[in-house]
């Protein structure tokens, strides 16, 4: 059952409030260095209100491998990004990090009524 126009109205609306966070999609690409061996390649974008949730866990197969989410967070459902992505939070509650956070997107996004729901697990650089 599809949700009335009103109700996803509203409900994007209180997602929206309940994005006290700010992250940055980091766009993936790959580009060949002289001995054709490709290098990932992750370019920030603009800053986008988002709600970070640390501790959520979850697991996915794709890809014929397993791996487990140890985030999950919550973007506006406009925001652009894929599976190879990466995300970085950079302000939590409107406090800007010291350092940031860097996560990996663990499987597709999920697109709700009122948001885009991705799963993280920390990258380690």
């Amino acid at each position: 059952m599809r949700p009335t126009p009103q109700l996803a109205a509203r409900a994007r609306a209180a997602f929206l409030g309940a994005m006290t966070d700010t992250c940055r999609v980091c766009a993936y690409s790959e580009t060949e260095d002289v001995r054709g061996e490709l290098t990932a390649t992750y370019t920030a974008g603009s800053e986008v209100t988002c709600a970070f949730r640390p501790g959520a866990s979850a697991e996915s197969a794709g890809d014929a491998t397993k791996a487990t989410a140890t985030a999950e967070i919550w973007l506006p459902l406009a925001t652009t990004v894929t599976r190879r992505d990466r995300i970085r939070v950079t302000k939590l509650w409107g406090e800007t990090l010291a350092t940031p956070l860097e996560y990996g997107v663990v499987g597709d996004p999920r697109k709700d009524v009122g948001r885009l729901i991705l799963q993280l697990r920390e990258v380690t650089t």
